[in-house]
């Protein structure tokens, strides 16, 4: 498994980024990323350090992307700190929810994403850190609905954030 060095950011770093369309990648640290195709519709889903990012294509064009990182990236409509918990956009009638936990009271939830995961990205512990940084992502298709769920641990705070992120591509 590749390995890469543990960045100390913070889970109220975080932002979603979106974008009607395509996004400026090269500044992003893709560390493992895989290609889906779910009807007409091919997406390219990511882990980028400690975060991620989903793209939608539509005929070869990007029409939609998400980037959930402690970055923010020009020309997206980006969203923090409270916002984060809900957001609803127009396109695919898409919605994003997060809610935050602490590592010590849910052991269960971390396991699981390690278990049923699309893809995974353990970082390994730090000196400093008994528990492993981790991103995970589980992407799921029912009838026409994709539904894309992570986890993002941060040893550093005891703490992980799961986000939901839906897409009904039956409305595009």
């Amino acid at each position: 498994m590749k390995k890469i060095e543990f960045a100390d950011v913070y889970i109220s770093a975080l932002t979603l980024n979106t974008f009607r369309g395509s996004f400026d990648k090269d500044a992003l640290q893709v560390v493992k990323k895989n290609n889906y195709k779910i009807k007409e519709y091919d997406m390219e889903l990511a882990i980028i350090g400690a975060s991620h990012y989903i793209s939608f294509k539509k005929e070869g064009e990007v029409i939609f992307s998400e980037v959930f990182a402690c970055v923010d990236i020009a020309g997206a409509t980006q969203y923090k700190d409270e916002e984060l918990r809900m957001v609803k956009i127009n396109v695919f009638d898409y919605s994003f929810s997060s809610y935050i936990f602490e590592l010590d009271k849910d052991k269960y939830t971390v396991e699981r994403f390690k278990k049923e995961n699309t893809l995974v990205f353990e970082f390994g512990e730090t000196e400093e850190f008994k528990e492993s940084a981790i991103t995970g992502l589980i992407l799921k298709e029912m009838n026409g609905k994709v539904e894309l769920e992570t986890i993002h641990v941060y040893p550093n705070e005891n703490k992980a954030i799961v986000t939901n992120s839906t897409f009904n591509l039956g409305k595009s």
